[in-house]
């Protein structure tokens, strides 16, 4: 079975965040077939730290690009096979905390796993939110939606999906 990193801005138990809640479920899953999975997530003390199977890291602190040290680091002790980004929109999208939509790239350069990414909220994020993601879809080996309307809203946007 794989093991996979699974970054998310937040986890289950953090103010009934819809994010986190999705994390919580598809990892749990994942860790009931078999995976061993790390969740790599912000450093809130509401959020679990621990949960089921699933092994967590409360690291990040402002989702900056200083933050990619610490996350070398994680990332050198459990070894992953793959790397999965639960996009945390509300968070990328704000002007200081782009480290997420750059991690496919840095992927590229530092670690070269195979990235999956799951894309929230697509349709409410504005445009500017939307090219910031340009870097996030096209680095990424696959990409989910966490509905249809999103997946639709995505392939409108023109990323060159198909093959994704």
């Amino acid at each position: 079975m794989a093991r996979i990193a699974y970054i998310s801005s937040t986890f289950p138990n953090f103010n009934g965040c819809g994010i986190g809640s999705y994390a919580g479920y598809l990892t749990k899953a994942l860790a009931q077939e078999g995976h061993d999975i790390h969740v790599i997530t912000t450093d809130i003390p509401e959020i679990l730290a621990q949960f089921g199977g699933v092994k967590i890291h409360k690291i990040i602190k402002n989702w900056s690009i200083g933050e990619v040290p610490q996350l070398s680091k994680i990332f050198n002790q459990i070894r992953p096979d793959i790397l999965h980004i639960n996009h945390p929109t509300s968070i990328a999208g704000k002007k200081s905390r782009v480290l997420v939509n750059l991690l496919p790239e840095l992927n590229k350069l530092l670690w070269k796993l195979p990235v999956v990414t799951t894309i929230h909220e697509f349709k409410n994020v504005s445009l500017l939110g939307k090219i910031k993601l340009i870097p996030l879809i096209w680095g990424s080996d696959a990409v989910t939606a966490t509905n249809d309307l999103y997946a639709r809203e995505i392939r409108k946007f023109n990323f060159d999906i198909k093959k994704k």
